[in-house]
């Protein structure tokens, strides 16, 4: 018998942190938001993980658009590239900061 695998399909991990970067950018917190958002878009490059559904996708590039009016374009712009270079470890630890 063969035991089920713990680890987590690429796509569905890049999903989860999206939509953790969704929901904090409804609740105000933009910087994490984007953060959030980096860490999925090189998550996704970095296992080669195809775009989201054009729905979803759609709905990312809305709150990006958002997040950015709302702290403006060099926050934005850094808390993307810092969410870029986090392991996964201080991704999570991101998303549950509270």
């Amino acid at each position: 018998v063969r035991e089920p695998s713990l680890a987590l399909r690429p796509d569905f991990l890049c999903a989860c942190f999206e939509a953790l970067a969704l929901f904090n950018a409804a609740s105000g917190e933009h910087v994490r938001a984007a953060t959030l958002l980096g860490f999925a878009r090189a998550e996704r490059k970095r296992r080669d993980v195809r775009a989201p559904f054009s729905r979803v996708l759609s709905m990312l590039q809305n709150a990006e658009k958002k997040i950015e009016n709302a702290i403006g374009s060099i926050a934005f712009d850094s808390a993307l590239k810092r969410g870029g270079w986090l392991s996964l470890d201080a991704a999570t630890t991101e998303a549950l900061a509270t």
